[in-house]
């Protein structure tokens, strides 16, 4: 293994005009996601305060969860530019939906407050080689993922008038999920001062689905009487900048 690695930095230092230097990324990131059993969760959620309202007659106003159907990131990089870039990368997603608000019925107020929180962190490795004078990249990545997921539900309710299969729980979970993730991308640059580029890249990644688990075992938010799992796959939209220091 050495051997390999000592001949490989001796072919790249060989080689006429390679530049080689330090990697530093920053960038920003919006993509889709789908948790589905977090949305089944939402869409349970929202199917109880509908039936409060319009089935038992409450009066007065609490808006519907949105679903987790996108979210921003943030992620980072430092590695090497031999030829080819060699790097660490760290990305960290999060997305919130929550609602609040008061029913009346019967002379009695039901004030009510549902939040769903959603954090992924991911840490790995990337490999990538820049094409036509760094204008083109192509590269992979992949490495752990862990997802942190929180939960803080306040939802009283006329226990002799319920009639509806699904009541959101009440109280304060917190749930996590650990798994691995791969990922592909193709990044556009364009040079704006001596060592820095800006790009714009399609990052194509699959994180496989994990179940969530709590201090209390398994979480089963949405009243299916299975335990939650948590996984993603789709395209991102990254933009970002690149810093590089020659050695």
């Amino acid at each position: 293994m050495r051997t390999i690695l000592f001949g490989w930095i001796v072919f790249v230092c060989a080689l006429p005009g390679l530049s080689l230097g330090f990697v530093t990324e920053v960038a920003l990131g919006w993509g889709p996601i789908d948790p589905a059993d977090l949305n089944l969760f939402v869409g349970a959620a929202n199917s109880a305060l509908e039936f409060f309202r319009d089935d038992l007659g409450a009066q007065g106003e609490v808006p519907p969860l949105e679903w987790l159907d996108d979210a921003l990131s943030l992620g980072i990089g430092e590695g090497l530019d031999l030829g080819v870039v060699l790097e660490i990368e760290m990305t960290v997603f999060k997305a919130e939906v929550a609602t609040s608000g008061t029913y009346s019925l019967g002379g009695q107020d039901y004030l009510i407050s549902l939040s769903l929180s959603l954090r992924n962190m991911r840490l790995g490795v990337g490999f990538s080689v820049p094409l036509f004078g760094k204008a083109l990249t192509l590269g992979i990545s992949g490495g752990m993922a862990r997802a942190d997921v929180g939960y803080v539900g306040h939802f009283p309710y006329p226990e002799d008038n319920w009639t509806f299969a699904y009541v959101p729980p009440s109280g304060e979970i917190r749930a996590e999920a650990s798994s691995f993730y791969m990922g592909g991308f193709m990044r556009a640059a364009l040079g704006i001062f001596p060592g820095v580029r800006a790009y714009l890249e399609i990052r194509g990644h699959w994180q496989p689905g994990a179940p969530l688990v709590s201090a209390e075992g398994d979480m089963d938010l949405n009243g299916d009487d299975k335990g939650d799992r948590l996984g993603f796959f789709g395209f991102w939209l990254i933009g970002g900048i690149q810093i590089w220091v020659p050695f």
